[in-house]
């Protein structure tokens, strides 16, 4: 299957108040998964080529990937889920990209681009996943 998925959200903060929300393991942890126990958050560190690991021990869940590219205007990750009550077939593409609205924040677009099996179990939890993320106050001092 391939197929993309498109999300928008308009977020209330800074396009680099975002990039810390996607890549500070303590920020991420307050909108991606927070509601599961025990989960590990190995992000990448900004560069092209890093790998990246969400795992959770208490759900024997694992994403994980590669960065493929990486800017102050968003990113692009490989996209592998192992450990479900699914196989992975194929390899998923997330692309993140942002952008500032003035005096706003900025806009994020997010497209997970399914080449896998698993596009419905994983599409349905951008919504409240995103939705997490656009109620996160968060400035970067906040993350210093």
């Amino acid at each position: 299957m391939n197929q993309d998925y498109i999300f928008h959200r308009r977020l209330r903060m800074s396009v680099s108040d975002v990039v810390v929300a996607w890549a500070d393991p303590r920020v991420m942890s307050e909108w991606f998964w927070p509601h599961i126990d025990g989960v590990s958050y190995d992000l990448p560190r900004r560069g092209r080529g890093d790998a990246y690991r969400i795992s959770s021990a208490s759900t024997g869940v694992t994403i994980s990937g590669t960065c493929l590219h990486w800017d102050q205007h968003g990113f692009d990750l490989t996209w592998r889920v192992d450990g479900a009550d699914f196989v992975q077939e194929g390899l998923d593409t997330l692309s993140v990209r942002l952008l500032p609205i003035e005096g706003e924040g900025c806009e994020l677009v997010l497209t997970y681009a399914v080449n896998s099996n698993i596009a419905e179990h994983l599409t349905r939890m951008w919504d409240p996943t995103l939705d997490r993320l656009a109620a996160l106050q968060i400035t970067t001092e906040r993350v210093a």
